[in-house]
């Protein structure tokens, strides 16, 4: 998501969660960040190039959106409608 967007992530899954369109956060992206790392010292026990600002991006901004085999086309323009109904409000 860029940074000039306009919206959240959390924005985006609220108003998707309100309507009934399932989401998760991702979990991946930069794991140093996560609290199990908190345990460990950089350059010790793990290594680290950079700040991993691609990795810190996917970390903060993706997410799911729940689909399964049994979806149906309706099932799946809904969603897509929903998210335009979304983005619309953003422009």
């Amino acid at each position: 998501m860029k940074e000039d967007a306009g919206y959240t992530r959390n924005e985006l899954t609220t108003y998707l969660e309100d309507h009934k369109v399932q989401t998760r956060n991702l979990f991946a992206g930069n794991l140093t960040k996560h609290p199990a790392f908190d345990q460990y010292e950089l350059g010790k026990d793990y290594r680290c190039i950079g700040d991993l600002p691609v990795t810190t991006s996917i970390m903060k901004d993706c997410f799911w959106i729940g689909v399964y085999p049994g979806m149906t086309q309706e099932k799946l323009q809904y969603m897509i409608d929903t998210i335009k109904e979304f983005l619309s409000t953003k422009t």
